[in-house]
């Protein structure tokens, strides 16, 4: 059943990517992109951490997305494991965008 599910994706509409919370410097490199990349970047600028979740959660979900971009800093290990967890299964990239230190291989294990 679940691969069925899988084999009716619209895989050309799975070609948007979200930005949540970009800095100055993130917007100054987004600005620089050609008009076809940028048609493709939709940001948020989220004041609610829970409805921002949420809404990260729908969008993996919906498979209409690609790549999403996000800073682990205002997430719990426990959220950042959550959403990377629905992208694997959903065949979206998370790109956290700040520098906090990225999961090990037995972190990674456990959330399988």
């Amino acid at each position: 059943m679940n691969a069925l599910l899988k084999s009716d994706l619209n895989h050309d509409a799975h070609h948007w990517k979200l930005w949540v919370s970009p800095t100055a410097n993130q917007q100054e490199t987004l600005s620089g992109l050609s008009l076809e990349e940028k048609a493709r970047i939709l940001m948020m600028h989220p004041r609610d951490k829970q409805k921002m979740i949420l809404s990260i959660e729908m969008a993996i979900e919906s498979g209409l997305y690609e790549e999403i971009c996000l800073p682990r800093s205002g997430l719990t290990q426990k959220e950042q494991g959550r959403l990377q967890l629905r992208a694997i299964r959903h065949s979206t990239i998370i790109n956290w965008t700040d520098k906090a230190p990225r999961m090990n291989s037995a972190s990674q294990l456990s959330l399988i």
